[in-house]
């Protein structure tokens, strides 16, 4: 009893606290009596934005009569037109004040109103309101809309919202007039779903990026866990990997784009089937993904660029959200920070930590220990075919004929925690201060495998060899945005990331002998187990210029310094040696220019310039960018993109195929700034995006890219072995286990989506093609990359009945994947190289990849959540069902040597991804 009365003490505290700080701007605009800069700072806390002017600007104005509507830019422009100011939003965000120009004789008018529930008044947003015949808009966050650039002429203007009955009313319009129109909507019995997923598509506004939103709907699950990398398999020309969840964006390798959060590089080593994941997706606010063609400001990299920005502060008025799934526990808790003298702000805090400890889900520890089974055949055949080769070898290797028996010796072991902090701090109307730190720890031990040896070999009795992972990720960065001027506004930041890798296996040195090697006789006494690494250290200081000049003109300039420590280590008795370890800096300078030609057409101009002093070589980067977005057309709504550059990238990321006989990770995956003996990759691109809005509710998209890279870096496996034959050679220059390739690919994205009353759906078709330099054949000057998926459907479909539930159906397909054996099968058997003439195993030419063709790949997905509000509580449970038909979908094969009367005969083992899998959570929020 006493712990229930504190309970409901402790749920009234919050409610008030609640109540306290949750108040927002009035929907009546403040009287002429209040001074304009104390209704700017209220109206920007209320529609929770950023701005920024100089006082000077608004000082002896007062705040005008009446509302204002639609986009925050219409309500501040609103709110300062009699001012003679101007509202200008950087592609930060910001939203910055300055002297308006002098503009002709108005030859259009204005409409705008508020929507409002007639029974309670309270405003609806996301409110439908058309001009019939012209163009739409949504109401906002307080059921404002607006229309700018109305002709003159008699119009019907209709607001709808679902779950209320439509209003239809009579306009006219006249040259330099402003029409307002309040509709008050009575209530109707049918609810609608609100977005889960939000694309930056609203009015068909076209920019360089994607962008992800989670919604108070149902967030991007997988196996039940909240994931927002596994959310970007939702945008066009983005491309989640099932096994290891890995990221390819438009055709592009994992490593060709760059993750960062809050500006900073996030090095996220591997994803793991989305039960490992780089953060806690509680503590993200959006994700956007620039493509192809992004602009000069957002970096030099040759596939894209993923910015993940902290979430501040509460949207709902709600401070503590905390979610307990199958794997995880995540949480998460907003504070307003006491306000001192001009200095107000925000704080932010998540964490996270995985349950596998407790609790292991029967399908998943089933998954893993099928995806943790040996595999004897690849160690094996390797050194074989390098004794082909090197026939002076066999000596020395001894003979290889040992009978090996490997048992997975338990359940692979899984951890992960991290940290989140963020805040914004306020310093009056001219200064802000944005501060966030993450680190984030991870492990796998991956491959606890009992060794059999046979009873004619040395070796005695059975023991244990492991393969364990640890890794850390860190970021952490400040930064200072000020209005310098009128028109300038200043950014400077310092941000520090550090990612650390530790890859320990062969835990005694007994664990070669099974191999069949007299490893043991050659190898010191002293031996320790090998030990893999990487640990990649970056500071940097950046800085930039935003600055209006003119009518329609913005002018950004930046320059940024950036030390890179890195360390990589790699030790295997397979193939040699390597460390390579520096200290390099990179200076950048950039410069854009954006140029507002109509109301319909902006053109940005922009450059990148980088001087390594480790090549002493400056590279420059052009970019062009033209972006048309016509509200108004007889047709509807419509926009488009054009956009070409030259790109580089001066930080890389690599992949070496794991030999050991367990794979559950395939590969180890590291990071190296490019050095003298490298020449950094490059790439130009061309892409061209299309969207259309015929009528509400509708909306078809097309994406279209091309990407010639005439300079990649590939791992070089030739060099790798080079130490069979020459036992002192180390590699300690990246000349030393990296050569030069290049590639092109091209692709189109087609979809098309409807937004009903309680259903919304989507469907979304991708093709892919993605070519590079073969790694071991020569007669080819180019061949199917790997990761392609050449063909890939997907459908959608989101159902909200009541406003309380939500259901999720998602289908997707895909055709024409090949590279069907694991990695490591092609690196070390069909490499040139290893002189393995003939690498046929039976039917298998390990040679013609793009011949081993995988099925076609094909997974349903289902979801529900139930929502209820007790008070200032809100519970949410939710069921996720993922392949709901069970099928087995194919992720790789192995092979199976079987000795018979009349030789060996080679069988091909499947090994699927996830199988039919059900979850539960459950998520409160105070």
């Amino acid at each position: 009893m006493r712990l229930l009365t504190l309970r409901l003490l402790c749920c009234a505290l919050l409610l008030l606290l609640w109540q306290a700080g949750g108040a927002v701007w009035a929907q009546e605009q403040p009287t002429p009596s209040r001074p304009l800069g104390v209704v700017l700072v209220e109206v920007a806390r209320a529609l929770n934005v950023d701005l920024m002017y100089d006082p000077a600007l608004v000082a002896n104005h007062q705040a005008p009569k009446g509302e204002a509507f639609g986009s925050p830019t219409h309500q501040l422009q609103a709110l300062v037109r009699h001012a003679n100011l101007t509202v200008r939003q950087l592609p930060s965000g910001t939203y910055v004040l300055m002297p308006a120009q002098p503009l002709p004789p108005p030859s259009e008018g204005l409409v705008q109103g508020l929507v409002r529930d007639a029974l309670t008044g309270d405003p609806l947003p996301g409110a439908h309101v058309l001009i019939l015949g012209l163009a739409v808009d949504v109401a906002d966050a307080h059921g404002r809309f607006h229309f700018s650039s109305v002709p003159p002429g008699d119009y019907q203007l209709s607001a709808s919202y679902v779950g209320y009955q439509a209003v239809l009313d009579s306009i006219r319009v006249r040259a330099g007039e402003t029409i307002v129109r309040r509709f008050q909507l009575a209530p109707q019995p049918i609810y609608i779903s609100p977005l889960i997923v939000e694309g930056e598509r609203t009015q068909t506004r076209f920019d360089a990026y994607s962008q992800i939103r989670p919604q108070r709907g149902l967030a991007p699950h997988t196996h039940g866990v909240a994931d927002a990398v596994r959310g970007l398999n939702n945008l066009m020309g983005v491309r989640v990997g099932d096994a290891m969840a890995d990221v390819h964006v438009q055709g592009g390798e994992s490593g060709e784009h760059q993750f960062r959060l809050d500006g900073a590089p996030l090095f996220e080593p591997v994803h793991l089937r989305g039960l490992l994941g780089a953060f806690n997706p509680f503590a993200i606010k959006q994700i956007q993904v620039h493509k192809a063609g992004f602009g000069a400001a957002h970096g030099s990299h040759i596939a894209g660029v993923i910015e993940a920005e902290h979430t501040v502060r509460s949207l709902d008025g709600r401070h503590l959200d905390v979610q307990v799934d199958p794997l995880s526990v995540n949480g998460r808790a907003f504070a307003a920070l006491p306000r001192w003298g001009q200095l107000q702000g925000d704080l932010m805090v998540a964490g996270r930590r995985s349950l596998w400890q407790l609790h292991q889900p029967a399908q998943l520890s089933t998954l893993l220990e099928e995806w943790n089974a040996p595999d004897a055949f690849l160690p094996k055949a390797s050194l074989l075919a390098a004794q082909e080769q090197y026939p002076a070898l066999a000596a020395r290797l001894g003979q290889t004929k040992d009978t090996l028996k490997y048992n997975p010796q338990q359940v692979p072991n899984l951890g992960f925690s991290d940290v989140h902090a963020a805040t914004r701090l306020r310093i009056g109307t001219n200064h802000r201060l944005y501060g966030s730190v993450y680190r984030g720890w991870n492990r796998i031990d991956g491959n606890g495998i009992s060794v059999e040896v046979a009873p004619d070999s040395t070796g005695g009795d059975p023991y244990v060899s492991r393969d364990d992972y640890r890794w850390t990720n860190s970021v952490a960065q400040i930064q200072y945005v000020g209005v310098l001027n009128a028109k300038t506004l200043l950014t400077t930041r310092v941000r520090k990331s550090r990612y650390h890798l530790q890859h320990t296996y062969n835990a005694s040195q007994n664990a070669v002998r099974p191999l069949g090697i007299d490893f043991v006789v050659r190898l010191p006494k002293d031996v320790e187990p090998a030990d893999d690494g990487n640990r990649i250290r970056e500071l940097a200081v950046e800085s930039r210029i935003d600055r209006m000049h003119g009518t329609g003109h913005l002018a950004q300039f930046g320059i940024s310094a950036v030390r890179t420590d890195h360390r990589f280590s790699i030790e295997d008795m397979y193939f040699k040696p390597i460390q390579n370890e520096a200290s390099n800096w990179q200076f950048t300078a950039f410069g854009e220019e954006q140029h507002q030609v109509s109301e319909a057409l902006k053109v940005t101009v922009g450059s990148r310039l980088t001087w390594l002093p480790q090549r002493q070589r400056f590279y420059l980067e052009p970019r062009l960018q033209a972006q048309y977005h016509q509200r108004q057309s007889r047709i509807g709504p419509w926009s488009a993109r054009l956009a070409s550059g030259l790109y580089r990238q001066f930080i890389n990321q690599f992949e070496i195929s794991s030999i050991s006989p367990s794979a559950l990770l395939p590969a180890i995956r590291f990071w190296l700034p490019v050095d003298s003996t490298m020449r950094p990759p490059q790439a130009y691109h061309a892409a061209l995006d299309l969207a259309w809005e015929p009528t509400p509710g509708w909306l078809l998209r097309a994406e279209s890219y091309y990407k010639y890279q005439p300079r990649l870096l590939q791992i070089d496996y030739q060099q790798l072995w080079s130490h069979l034959v020459d036992e002192e050679s180390t590699g300690t220059m990246q000349s030393a286990f990296l050569r030069m390739g290049k590639g092109y690919g091209y692709g189109t994205s087609l979809g098309v989506e409807h937004r009903g009353q309680t259903l919304r759906w989507s469907l979304q078709y991708e093709y892919t093609v993605t070519r590079r330099t073969p790694l071991f054949r020569t007669d080819v000057a180019y061949e199917r990359a790997p990761w392609t998926e050449p063909h890939r459907l997907e459908l959608a479909l989101d159902w909200r009945p009541a406003d309380a539930f939500i259901a999720t159906a998602r289908w997707r397909g895909s055709w024409g994947r090949a590279w069907g054996f694991r990695r490591a099968y092609y690196d070390y058997l069909a490499t040139d190289s290893l002189g393995h003439r003939n690498p046929v195993y039976g039917d298998f030419d390990l040679r013609e990849p793009e011949a081993h063709r995988l099925k076609p790949f094909y997974q349903f997905d289902l979801g529900a959540a139930y929502s209820h509000t007790f008070g200032p509580v809100a519970l949410q449970v939710r069921v996720d069902v993922q392949n709901l038909l069970n099928r087995a979908n194919v992720a790789d094969w192995s092979l199976l040597a079987v000795p018979n009367e009349a030789g060996t005969t080679y069988r091909r083992i499947a090994r699927n991804h996830l199988p039919r899998t059900a979850s539960l959570a459950v998520r409160l929020r105070w």
